[in-house]
């Protein structure tokens, strides 16, 4: 009796209906950890980089990973519409742990263009690897459950983010930062195992074939899914808002490394307040997201939460004007992007999906999170080297600029 009473007291926090327990916690369980691997990397990454090249080198990477991403995804998107999607994830996430492998090994041998191949790799990591867990998420839970579900399935990779900087900040004293590179492999193996369980088992019918297989569609490439972005006016908008959103994250990304170069100048301690500061991010972004996330979107609806990210950004970059080396200032920046981000404003992006046909959203959804966003990127690279190279503006110069692009970005919610 009383555990019946704890079950159905555990469905209504969270928003779920009888029989949707198991998929939802392995959704959860899944994207929590992907984000913890991305996260431990992610944080090395930076201690690695800013401590061997600094900061305002990082334009160029973001134009480097730019273009390699899009020759990765393009061969990726082409693989997708012919492999089943448990065989393309499964072989996806044992490419990864091999590469960690060797690049562990060129980190240590201290070879020179090993920073920026781990910089540009670890980018390229992050964006297939959530791609993926929402795309699992796509093929198991139809509309109606989505709208609920996505939510707490967004918690699972905040809470991750936490996690994976709370291991980073710890382990790097004992480690170092060089070895932390390898913690994330059992997470990854861990991962093969949760999505393999899901898509067995959960799977929606006809949504974890390939795209290729179906009818008219053997014919799918990168060029056919641009032609039907461009034929339709919504998920142009799409494009429109994710690209202006890609590159103002970019330029906070920038500001935030530049403010912490000029505080840390030890790889570990920049791995170390990496991961911390991640942490606590990811703790208040899992607060708002488990109290409040579910609820806010299924109130209000994407017509409210779409603008909350670009209002709080706003307030931030105002704060970083006044005070352009404060690393209290960058923080409030950084963090108002991130908890927003990885919690309302990631399942509220998700959602804009769902009305997209089953038979190309994966493909559509691929290209646009893959594609366009790290084209985003690669202009936004190149608007931050005309900011702070050409015109040698700095921080005051990249926070203005920031300014007219949310502007942008609140008009373009405005349409969608």
């Amino acid at each position: 009796m009383c555990r019946g009473q704890d079950m159905n007291r555990l469905r209504k926090m969270c928003n779920l209906e009888r029989g949707e327990e198991a998929p939802a916690f392995l959704l959860f369980s899944y994207l929590m950890l992907a984000l913890t691997s991305y996260t431990i990397i992610r944080a090395v990454r930076d201690g690695i980089f800013l401590h061997k090249f600094g900061a305002m080198t990082l334009p160029y990477v973001y134009i480097g990973i730019a273009i390699a991403t899009g020759f990765i995804v393009a061969a990726y998107i082409h693989i997708s519409s012919r492999v089943r999607q448990s065989v393309l994830i499964s072989g996806t996430l044992f490419f990864f742990i091999s590469n960690l492998g060797v690049l562990w090994l060129l980190v240590r041998a201290q070879w020179t263009p090993a920073p920026w191949i781990f910089y540009i790799w670890t980018s390229i990591f992050g964006i297939i690897v959530t791609t993926q867990a929402w795309t699992v998420a796509n093929s198991v839970l139809d509309l109606r459950q989505a709208k609920r579900i996505f939510p707490l399935v967004s918690s699972g990779g905040i809470l991750g983010g936490g996690l994976g900087g709370l291991i980073a900040a710890r382990l790097v004293k004992l480690v170092g930062t060089d070895n932390l590179i390898l913690v994330s492999i059992p997470l990854l193996l861990l991962s093969v195992v949760v999505v393999q369980m899901l898509i067995r088992r959960y799977s929606l019918p006809s949504r974890t074939s390939p795209a290729g297989t179906s009818k008219g569609a053997s014919d799918i490439s990168f060029l056919a899914v641009g032609r039907k972005i461009a034929a339709s006016p919504y998920l142009k908008l799409i494009v429109g808002l994710l690209a202006l959103s890609a590159i103002v994250t970019q330029n906070i990304d920038f500001q935030f490394k530049v403010v912490v170069q000029n505080v840390f100048h030890s790889k570990d301690l920049i791995t170390a307040f990496v991961g911390s500061f991640s942490a606590y991010l990811a703790l208040g972004a899992f607060l708002v997201q488990m109290i409040a996330g579910s609820r806010i979107i299924d109130k209000f609806g994407i017509r409210v939460t779409v603008f909350l990210l670009p209002m709080a950004i706003l307030l931030g970059t105002a704060t970083l004007l006044a005070f352009p080396l404060a690393l209290w200032a960058a923080a409030t920046l950084k963090g108002s992007d991130y908890t927003l981000r990885y919690s309302l404003d990631r399942a509220t992006t998700e959602l804009l999906y769902v009305p997209v046909p089953q038979t190309t959203k994966t493909q559509v959804k691929a290209t646009i999170d893959m594609i366009v966003q790290r084209f985003a990127d690669g202009l936004g690279g190149l608007m931050l080297l005309l900011v702070t190279r050409v015109l040698d503006k700095g921080q005051i110069g990249v926070g203005i600029f920031n300014l007219l692009l949310l502007l942008m970005w609140l008009w373009g919610a405005w349409r969608i």
